[in-house]
């Protein structure tokens, strides 16, 4: 039986790699949630529901005027822009970093099984108009908690604040947000 502090580094290793190998191929998942996560009997977690995930080496499943994602989960961006199939498919990735779309649900999932109370039922929607009120700046959200909400990132804390610094970086705002590979 794994510590909360051990099953939330195996998911969060486990969403990372998962994301890192679709963007590795081109494709950009766009509905990274808990709810897309599988852990199989073997203990392997799968990201899962591709119905939402575009092909951007081809175009397939892509148009600049949509936006697939849960409000809860996805980028405060909200769309993936650039031109992208073709020739010149992969020079867009280069310039548009639609990967960071992903990188920021990554990091909300992280969060949320890190932290305890965020694991109840809307804990995460309360999360996310908090963010938005601090303009998606973290560390000034967590600065401007209760004290009695601080311990809630126990998990994040550990090792010299690794996770903490993790979620952070993942859930920037789009110009200074790190990707999954970083």
């Amino acid at each position: 039986c794994l510590s909360d502090e051990q099953a939330a580094r195996k998911v969060a290793k486990g969403v990372l790699q998962c994301v890192k190998g679709l963007h590795g191929r081109g494709v950009i998942h766009r509905d990274v949630k808990p709810n897309n996560l599988l852990i199989t009997k073997g203990g392997v977690l799968k990201l899962i529901d591709l119905g939402g995930a575009a092909d951007l080496r081809t175009g397939t499943n892509f148009d600049e005027a949509e936006t697939v994602f849960d409000p809860v989960y996805g980028p405060p961006e909200r769309y993936i822009t650039g031109k992208f199939g073709g020739l010149f498919g992969g020079l867009a990735w280069g310039k548009s970093k639609p990967d960071l779309f992903d990188a920021f649900s990554c990091g909300m999932v992280i969060m949320q099984v890190s932290c305890p109370s965020m694991r109840k039922k809307n804990g995460m929607a309360g999360v996310r108009r908090e963010l938005k009120m601090w303009a998606y700046d973290l560390p000034m959200w967590r600065a401007s908690l209760p004290d009695r909400r601080q311990g809630d990132f126990a998990i994040l804390d550990a090792n010299n604040e690794a996770g903490w610094k993790l979620v952070c970086g993942l859930c920037a705002q789009k110009d200074k947000r790190m990707s999954v590979s970083q």
